[in-house]
């Protein structure tokens, strides 16, 4: 796992973010993935950043992760697919951020790159 994953683990546990479902961004609350691109973006990653109606896109994406921020991470896919599961569908059956947070920390397999 690379320190940008470990910055959004932080992050998902921080309480400053306001949870979500259904989009990455939608009228200031974030999905798990969309904290992950508002860190991205706060790192100086090159996104733009776009309206859908109340979402937020960034890379023109509202409900999966840009390739830029998949890469950032250093994740597998572009939705947080992992053996068994998705990080969009446990955010969006209702998970806590902390509990996500948990889960990528121990690193799933599937859920990082090699």
């Amino acid at each position: 796992m690379n320190d940008n994953a470990k910055a959004w683990i932080a992050a998902l546990r921080s309480g400053k973010y306001k949870q979500g479902t259904g989009a990455l961004c939608d009228d200031g609350r974030f999905c798990c993935l969309g904290v992950a691109c508002d860190l991205a973006v706060k790192a100086g990653v090159d996104l733009s950043i776009g309206k859908r109606g109340s979402n937020t896109t960034f890379d023109e994406k509202f409900g999966m992760l840009p390739r830029k921020v998949q890469c950032w991470l250093g994740l597998a896919s572009d939705n947080g697919s992992m053996i068994g599961d998705t990080l969009v569908s446990m955010n969006d059956i209702g998970s806590t951020f902390s509990e996500i947070a948990d889960l990528i920390e121990s690193e799933p397999a599937g859920l990082f790159a090699k």
